[in-house]
């Protein structure tokens, strides 16, 4: 299983095993609410992602960079709502003038490979995601599911997502997200 970089627990609630506790304060800037703290990954091969909101109400994720993250950079469960998602970077190492400060897209060293991650929703509900930019991504940059609804994403900026899945797929991809607001979002495919 893959273990987040960070991960937002409500008061009470018990962290899984394999965690220890991390100085996570210079990769969230801002986390209100009902999140516990945060929590970091004791694998150096667990590439799983960026902040993972399991069970956090009222939490805002903003003024963050999500770089080289692999599976997620933001995720949240369906026991996690009233979130809001502004103003981060979501991307991979592109550093300009066409170029990857890691060009590599297989390595045996998971470390080695360029990959970037957005939003995922596991049955998320009542959540804002305004004003990020997602570039250079694998996969979507945001992806609801398991009934996530009332989704609000709106004036986020989209460049070269999608690079690991069919070009028709839509960058902003909602399973049945019911009562979701999608608009605005520059360089939508």
């Amino acid at each position: 299983m893959a273990h987040p970089f960070v991960e937002i627990l409500r008061p009470g609630s018990r962290r899984q095993k394999g965690h220890r506790g991390a100085a996570a304060h210079q990769q969230v800037s801002e986390i209100e609410g009902g999140g516990k703290g945060a929590q970091q990954g004791d694998d150096e091969e667990d590439l799983g992602g960026g902040v993972d909101l399991k069970d956090a109400n009222g939490c805002t994720i903003s003024a963050n960079s999500f770089v080289l993250c692999h599976g997620f950079g933001v995720k949240a469960s369906a026991e996690s709502t009233r979130n809001s998602i502004s103003g981060n970077a979501f991307a991979n190492t592109y550093i300009g003038g066409g170029k990857l400060k890691r060009p590599i897209l297989e390595h045996e060293n998971k470390m080695q490979i360029d990959a970037g991650a957005g939003v995922v929703l596991e049955g998320s509900t009542d959540t804002a995601i305004t004003g990020n930019t997602f570039t250079g991504l694998d996969y979507e940059a945001v992806r609801a599911t398991g009934g996530a609804k009332r989704l609000l994403i709106t004036s986020n900026i989209l460049t070269e997502c999608g690079r690991r899945i069919d070009k028709a797929k839509p960058w902003i991809a909602l399973e049945d997200a019911a009562g979701s607001i999608v608009r605005d979002n520059l360089g939508e495919n």
